[in-house]
């Protein structure tokens, strides 16, 4: 009895750990020309067939319904959702020499954002930019707990 007790013990400690696995499983890219009119996005992939595009990921949603960004070539990751819809985590630009990050910047003062907009400092729009994903202005290091002292 006491066996199938510690069995049953480690199994639940291990399936949420067999989820996430699953779930990232899931998960696939899909590459095409990006064509947002009236503020939805949709990507024409391979065959000439469109796949709409939704994101959770607040920025990126954002960025997805960005017209002047339209007709990019691009790479997006993330999974279909039941309905069809492609949902995306992050996406790319496509060059032949390499994948971009699109990063939205004021070239009057010098600020980085993530979504479009307008500058905090200025309140001038923002100007969409591909830069490499190892550019310094999107490195970010998630900070967790209180600082040590």
């Amino acid at each position: 009895m006491t066996t199938h007790f510690v069995m049953f013990l480690i199994l639940a400690a291990f399936s949420p750990l067999c989820s996430a696995t699953a779930q990232e499983e899931k998960e696939t890219s899909l590459q095409g020309k990006l064509q947002i009119s009236e503020g939805k996005a949709t990507v024409v992939v391979e065959q000439g067939k469109a796949v709409s595009l939704e994101s959770d990921v607040a920025d990126v949603a954002a960025t997805l319904s960005d017209e002047r960004i339209s007709g990019r070539p691009v790479k997006v990751l993330g999974r279909f959702r039941p309905d069809g819809v492609f949902s995306v985590r992050e996406f790319y630009v496509v060059r032949p020499e390499s994948l971009y990050r699109i990063i939205y910047f004021c070239d009057t003062c010098h600020i980085t954002t993530f979504a479009p907009g307008d500058c905090a400092c200025c309140q001038e729009p923002t100007v969409p930019t591909e830069v490499l994903p190892t550019d310094p202005r999107i490195y970010h290091e998630e900070v967790t707990g209180q600082p040590k002292r």
